[in-house]
């Protein structure tokens, strides 16, 4: 007849291989469930960066014909400040000449 030790053994060999094929496949499943995870986590990254990537080129589409709206506006109002110089020192000249010429 086998001794209590003798059974408690077996008994407690079966356990730990069970243990062991038990928690085997919960890491197994736990590696399986962590791949699709980080599979799904990177899928969306992708779609996360390719929207911030749409996002940020029409912000810079916007900023671009914003800023070649306010150059033309400058070169305009340079224009016009130069021809009103220009007409300015036009009305200077002629007005000397025509002082210098009675002085004269």
């Amino acid at each position: 007849m086998k001794s209590d030790v003798e059974i408690l053994g077996i008994s407690t060999q079966s356990d730990i291989e069970t243990l062991r094929l038990s928690t085997k496949s919960d890491i197994e499943a736990l590696r399986l469930s962590t791949k699709s995870d980080i599979e799904a986590l990177r899928l969306s990254t992708q779609s996360d960066i390719e929207a911030l990537r749409l996002s940020t080129q029409s912000d810079i589409e916007a900023l671009r014909l914003s800023t070649e709206a306010k150059i033309e506006t400058t070169k305009f109002e340079i224009v016009k400040w130069m021809i009103g110089a220009m007409i300015a020192q036009s009305a200077i000249i002629i007005s000397l000449s025509v002082t210098l010429s009675k002085l004269l």
